[in-house]
């Protein structure tokens, strides 16, 4: 398998001796059960329980965290995160001497498998890689820039995540939506039990009360060659003259379809219209 560049990605590495305790403190999920040497999903969120950034988190040692996720927000994810080091012992770090890479998959997506959760990392010593999981079985590298071969993936891998259902948070979806709406406990992206963190409490809440009433989907039409972007709304009724009935999480056109992610305000639609391009298109939805 080839191992090409996903440009889209990046590192925001949080290094120094308070490392661990600063991610735990500040992130949803738990860092200090994480052992060294292993990864999990894990989320940032606004105090009002809205998802700032998804990410990968990679604990290398006691001293050393990195965080994966889009470049686009890895600036403005550092920038939240630096307004609480105060006293801490750390470095917020946009790494570009690391990059991100993953094998390149183009073949039908064999039987269904569920997404890795986290997992030991595999280290050849140059690189650190995860296996994801998923339908598509990918893996993805942290190493040197400049390490892997090839043209860039993004595309392929953007088509992965729709297919897996992993909802990558961009600029124009950042604040937008709870964990729940988003499909993360499927992740095991947050965790309701490890104690305070910004927006726990409506974490908590949602989770034990059930009051979340968005859902994460797959959208599917026509190839488009400028296609939905984050944070369109899709809208309901005929031929999209009726309110809003989601928001666009990412779409990628790829063979003769576009597909992507939303997020429903109702499990129950199953189609919305797209109306940016000159006539509006018809957009399939089913459960992610």
């Amino acid at each position: 398998m080839t191992t090409a560049p996903i440009d889209s990605l990046g590192v925001l590495a949080i290094r120094g001796a308070d490392a661990v305790p600063f991610s735990h403190s500040q992130l949803a999920n738990d860092v200090k059960a994480l052992a060294n040497g292993h990864w999990h999903w894990n989320c940032l969120l606004q105090i009002q329980g809205r998802v700032l950034a998804l990410m990968l988190l990679a604990r290398l040692a006691d001293d050393e965290v990195l965080l994966v996720l889009p470049r686009e927000i890895r600036g403005d994810v550092a920038a939240t995160l630096s307004r609480y080091v105060l006293r801490s012992k750390v470095r917020l770090v946009e790494d570009d001497d690391l990059a991100i890479f993953g094998t390149a998959v183009v073949t039908e997506p064999p039987a269904e498998d569920a997404v890795s959760v986290g997992g030991r990392l595999a280290h050849d010593g140059r690189t650190h890689s995860l296996e994801l999981g998923g339908r598509l079985r990918r893996v993805l590298s942290i190493g040197p820039a400049g390490h892997g071969a090839g043209v860039p993936v993004d595309a392929v891998f953007r088509h992965g995540d729709v297919v897996d259902g992993i909802p990558w948070i961009r600029s124009a979806t950042s604040g937008e939506f709870i964990p729940q709406a988003l499909g993360l406990a499927r992740l095991g992206a947050f965790s309701v039990s490890k104690g305070c963190y910004p927006g726990q409490e409506i974490v908590a809440r949602t989770h034990f009360l059930g009051r979340n009433k968005r859902t994460l989907m797959r959208i599917a039409g026509p190839r488009l060659e400028v296609g939905p972007a984050p944070g369109d709304r899709l809208h309901g009724g005929s031929a999209g003259q009726g309110d809003p009935v989601a928001i666009v999480i990412d779409a990628v056109a790829l063979r003769d379809e576009t597909v992507g992610l939303a997020v429903a305000r109702d499990i129950a639609i199953r189609d919305g219209w797209w109306r940016r391009s000159a006539w509006p298109v018809h957009l399939r939805l089913s459960e992610a």
